[in-house]
């Protein structure tokens, strides 16, 4: 998988990024994602 390189202004560099896809190519378990928000969002609420 490969993406383009992009400025902090927003504009694209011309470089390229290798990502491997074994790790970014999967696609997201909606559940497990909000388990880690409840997660989070209850341990700010301990202080």
């Amino acid at each position: 998988m490969e993406l383009a390189v992009y400025n902090s202004k927003g504009e694209k560099t011309g470089n390229k990024v290798k990502l491997d896809a074994s790790v970014f190519g999967v696609e997201p378990n909606d559940h497990v994602i909000w388990l880690d928000v409840k997660r989070y969002r209850n341990a700010q609420r301990q202080g």
